[in-house]
């Protein structure tokens, strides 16, 4: 395994690493078998937390990584990428500054999140 121990180990080195342990075990399993373990360990990180052991919750989010780190590989999915854009996007439609605006005029913060996602018109990329 690569040594990580003077650098962050970033979303690119999860995905190397995972694209040469599957490949050197010979797996390639359907997406449908990768959704099946995610949901188990959601299952497990669900467990985890109930138990407040940090350090078995961060052991299960993990391996929710590591699972949707392989789907992505085996979708041809630059992961990084994907979330760099989605953060972006929910920025845009979930600004906090609007989202301050709308708890200063008397909306609960959850009522504001629920206001400005009603209002995102994805498509145009500003709200209508």
């Amino acid at each position: 395994m690569k040594d990580m121990t003077n650098k962050e180990f970033s979303i690119r080195d999860l995905e190397i690493v995972q694209s040469k342990f599957l490949r050197d075990l010979s797996l390639d399993q359907p997406p449908e078998k990768i959704m099946a373990h995610l949901k188990s360990e959601l299952v497990e990180l669900t467990e985890s937390l109930k138990s407040g052991d940090n350090q078995e919750i961060a052991s299960e989010i993990a391996d929710c990584v590591i699972f949707l780190t392989t789907l992505s590989l085996q979708r041809g999915i630059d992961l990084s990428r994907a979330i760099e854009k989605k953060l972006e996007r929910n920025f845009v439609k979930y600004n906090p500054i609007h989202h301050q605006e709308l708890v200063s005029n008397g909306l609960s913060p959850e009522k504001a999140l629920l206001k400005q996602k009603k209002s995102w018109n994805g498509n145009d990329k500003k709200f209508t």
